[in-house]
């Protein structure tokens, strides 16, 4: 509606002042955080989520194109020679 207007009123009763001025800003970046934190790894989570038991009876058909390649990259520093891709035939090898 148009004409409807909100009046801020202060709130007296102090667990609910606790409860929205603290509880829910705190609770608030909180979700945040692990948005963000697991947005970013997207990624390098699916390629571990390959690697669980769960998921065995699906790589009978064979795993996705797209299966190992962050972790490839992330564990290239541990390899002497080898290169994402051979390091991600690897793993797929022995999945």
């Amino acid at each position: 509606m148009a004409s409807y207007e909100v009046t801020d009123s202060t709130i007296k009763n102090v667990e609910k002042k606790f409860t929205v001025d603290v509880y829910n800003r705190v609770f608030d970046m909180i979700i945040l955080s692990m948005e963000n934190q697991f947005t970013n790894s997207k990624e390098i989570l699916l390629d571990l989520t390959s690697l669980s038991p769960i998921h065995i009876d699906s790589f009978m058909i064979g795993l996705p194109k797209n299966a190992f390649v962050k972790l490839a990259v992330k564990l290239k520093p541990y390899f002497d020679k080898d290169n994402e891709n051979e390091i991600k035939y690897k793993l797929s090898k022995e999945i």
